[in-house]
């Protein structure tokens, strides 16, 4: 895999859909967000769960991509309010 075309597909995809406003569909998780972006030159697809709930909490965020349907990255992240 062509790491600089990976990255340069993250930048575009993030600058697209979270940064953006844009790529939204429904979502897999009911009240959350889910957004989505594919880059058919690179056969690169995005998906991104920004504010995935737990509950009444929204309390992750979950970044994928995949290349010819296959998962090449990921990323999962947490956060919270302390007080």
């Amino acid at each position: 895999m062509d790491k600089k075309k990976l990255i340069s597909f993250l930048i575009n995809a993030r600058s697209n859909t979270y940064a953006g406003d844009g790529g939204k569909v429904k979502p897999a998780f009911p009240g959350s967000t889910q957004l989505e972006i594919e880059w058919k030159k690179e056969n690169f697809k995005y998906l991104c769960t920004p504010d995935f709930q737990a509950g009444i909490e929204k309390v992750a965020g979950l970044e994928e991509v995949y290349k010819d349907k296959e998962k090449v990255y990921y990323l999962f992240y947490t956060g919270g309010f302390i007080g």
